[in-house]
């Protein structure tokens, strides 16, 4: 018997003291306090400003004064009525209106990235710099010389105006697939960076992006032609001579070979990601490049290896945003405790994952977000394999909580994850009824977003069925949906090897040994390793 196979199957996504006074010293390189507006009418400070230092919990009221110097990584919000300008060392203005929410960003001779978090703030970039970045969400918009702004409704929307110049916008987006596995966005179990693609707003133009709603680049029939369209836009790339282009081609290659379980291909890539990087000097790039590569090694067993490519991801993450919370730093801490994970190291992955939760709470405050549910989730993923159930259940219940008011009533593949993962526990409780109820409603609610499709998803919830009756010695019921399972994962794979195949083929043969047939579970357990050793020396 196997038993570590016949478990439900459980996703893990891979998503300074209190201070008080003044906010800074004068510093050679950052923002400065230009000119205070209250009421339309100048004025030398405003009160009530809310600031938030690195590291703190929450925010204090303060006031502001004309000519003081604003910390790297301070979060401000305005009170009604006061309108603020901010000057660079660079000499580039950022205006902040009323209600505005902004956290002051990196400023060196190189270039300016910054980080408006609601409400209006403008924008004059008036030196040319090798990068001038403003990001939120999955959304950055970077340019050299030009004069727009930025409205930010909260988790719903960003408005960009361009007022002068050309500003460029890159966008995270997703991909997805008609007929094989495009299940990894939901399944994977460390967190990556999206499909980047690019357009430019031009004078005179505005445009609203939807943050409220999942974006897709677009859906392939299968693995093969996703692969075929990033292998040609890299081609493309190349062609046109562009770095920028062809460093951001490379990243999406690297993202597509993970989302499709082609991680050798992706730890190929790794020199050509870094030199581009390193060429570019953009280390954020070159954070993004380890990250990648950290992944390819977790899906392929070398978790020490994956460690290792995870914690320089995040030392440089660390010394770009200098003490301040970040997403790219929060998901790397996420990883680390995904690596931890795979080594059963438990309570270290609990440490990483809480710290991860910690600092996506203090990102996203006053708002739900996937990163927070997904955070909740992997807790609930670690505290179940330590068999504490029912603290697996509560997270599980809060992440789902979360996912249902995001999506408000809409089907989504992750309100399904979180059905099926608070499944599990009750499982493990031996509440298979229960497990089965919720079971049923992912399944369900699966068979509604694939539209009838196969699909990993779906997979994992005629496993997840097979697991219960088999739990409830209705043998021969679980031998029916432990082979739909495995049928369907074929047809997905189109015959590959998987270690999701392997996990099925176990599974039937403990089901049929359950049964007494012992020469059919012997017959799927010699097929089950030998699909093992061809993994194991691919």
């Amino acid at each position: 018997m196997t038993g570590s196979t016949k478990e439900p199957w459980c996703h893990l996504l891979t998503a300074c003291g209190l201070m008080l006074g003044c906010i800074a010293l004068a510093q050679a390189q950052g923002l400065t306090v230009a000119t205070i507006k209250i009421d339309g009418g100048s004025a030398e400070s405003v009160s009530g400003v809310q600031v938030r230092l690195p590291g703190a919990e929450r925010g204090q009221p303060q006031t502001l004064k004309a000519g003081q110097a604003i910390a790297p990584g301070a979060e401000l919000t305005l009170p009604r009525g006061a309108r603020i300008d901010l000057v660079s060392s660079n000499g580039n203005k950022i205006t902040l209106h009323p209600g505005a929410r902004f956290l002051t960003g990196v400023v060196t001779v190189k270039g300016e990235s910054h980080q408006p978090l609601g409400g209006r703030v403008d924008f004059q970039v008036r030196k040319a710099l090798d990068f001038f970045n403003v990001q939120y969400d999955r959304i950055t918009a970077s340019v050299k010389g030009t004069e727009y702004s930025v409205e930010i409704d909260p988790a719903k929307s960003l408005k960009l105006t361009v007022t002068e110049g050309v500003v460029e916008v890159e966008r995270q987006v997703q991909i997805r697939f008609a007929e094989a596995a495009g299940g990894a966005t939901e399944t994977t179990r460390s967190q990556g960076s999206g499909i980047r693609i690019v357009e430019d707003l031009k004078a005179g133009e505005s445009k609203t992006y939807r943050l409220d709603v999942e974006e897709y680049l677009t859906e392939f029939k299968n693995f093969g032609e996703a692969e075929a369209y990033f292998k040609k836009a890299l081609a493309e790339a190349e062609a046109s001579g562009d770095k920028r282009r062809i460093f951001r081609a490379v990243q999406n290659l690297m993202e597509m070979y993970w989302k499709i379980g082609k991680p050798r291909a992706t730890l190929e890539l790794e020199g050509r990601c870094i030199d581009l990087a390193q060429g570019r000097s953009d280390p954020t790039g070159e954070a993004a490049c380890l990250n990648f590569v950290g992944i390819a090694y977790d899906s392929l067993g070398g978790y020490r290896k994956a460690i290792e490519y995870f914690e320089k991801s995040l030392a440089i993450r660390d010394q770009i945003f200098a003490g301040r919370d970040h997403p790219d730093i929060a998901a790397s801490i996420n990883n680390l405790g995904v690596a931890y994970v795979s080594l059963d190291e438990y309570r270290k992955a609990i440490e990483y994952f809480e710290k991860s939760l910690v600092m996506f709470e203090r990102l996203y405050t006053w708002r739900d977000h996937p990163a927070i549910a997904q955070s909740l989730n992997n807790l609930g993923v670690v505290y179940g394999s330590l068999g504490e159930h029912y603290m697996a259940i509560e997270y599980f219940e809060k992440s789902l909580a979360i996912q249902e008011r995001i999506h408000a009533g809409r089907d989504h593949p992750a309100i399904a994850r979180s059905l099926s993962n608070l499944g599990v526990p009750y499982g493990s409780l031996g509440e298979h009824r229960k497990a089965i109820d919720y079971y049923e409603k992912s399944l369900a609610m699966r068979k509604r977003v694939y539209a009838g499709r196969d699909h990993p998803d779906i997979a994992q919830s005629l496993n997840n069925f097979g697991v219960a009756y088999e739990s409830l010695g209705e043998y021969r019921k679980a031998i029916g949906y432990y082979e739909e399972s495995l049928a369907m994962m074929v047809r997905v794979l189109a015959g590959r090897d998987h270690p999701e195949v392997v996990r099925s083929l176990h599974n039937l043969a403990d089901a049929h040994e359950g049964l007494g047939k012992k020469a059919e579970a012997a017959r799927y357990r010699q097929r089950a390793v030998a699909m093992e050793r061809r993994l194991n020396t691919k």
